[in-house]
């Protein structure tokens, strides 16, 4: 992460957040209709609460850019984990990497690219399951169907589609 104007002796007070326009989004993360917390949502969330703390961070596309400088750099760490500790009611708790877990988010892999051919996107082939449990429980790499068929971060068909990868570990 680059460097940023986070809180010191000598730092300004903080800037109001930019992460998002939405006052709502810096409470806890909330779920969704269907009770799943996106990526996105966490991203944004974690952002505006690093705002709300003096952090001079800004979101770049599906990372938080800025940070700290190597002085600051406890007080920044103590500051991402007080923003977790704030958002964690509603963030999914980690989960066991099983057979039956890489089941399930292959069978969601499966239904989000057959939605993304509906809407016209030229979406690759998955690997066998086989290779996705391999990948999953062996290497700890997840397949990304958006990311194998060039979808931009911010496309609306990872919306439309309810893309796995960004409600992995809830979509069973």
């Amino acid at each position: 992460m680059g460097t940023s104007s986070g809180p010191d002796a000598t730092a300004p007070g903080p800037e109001e957040p930019t992460a998002s326009a939405d006052p709502d989004a810096r409470q806890p993360a909330d779920t969704n209709a269907d009770g799943k917390v996106s990526s996105r949502e966490i991203l944004v969330w974690s952002a505006a609460c690093l705002q709300e703390l003096g952090w001079d961070v800004a979101l770049d596309g599906d990372s938080i850019r800025g940070g700290s400088t190597e002085a600051q750099h406890d007080v920044y760490v103590r500051d991402i984990e007080e923003c977790a500790a704030k958002g964690a009611p509603n963030v999914p708790q980690s989960m066991e990497w099983t057979p039956e877990l890489a089941r399930i988010e292959y069978d969601a892999q499966v239904r989000y690219r057959e939605c993304l051919i509906e809407h016209g996107v030229d979406a690759p082939e998955l690997p066998s399951y086989q290779q996705y449990e391999d990948d999953m429980l062996v290497r700890g790499d997840v397949y990304d169907t958006s990311d194998a068929a060039g979808l931009s971060y911010d496309s609306e068909l990872r919306l439309t589609c309810a893309d796995p990868f960004e409600t992995f570990g809830q979509n069973g």
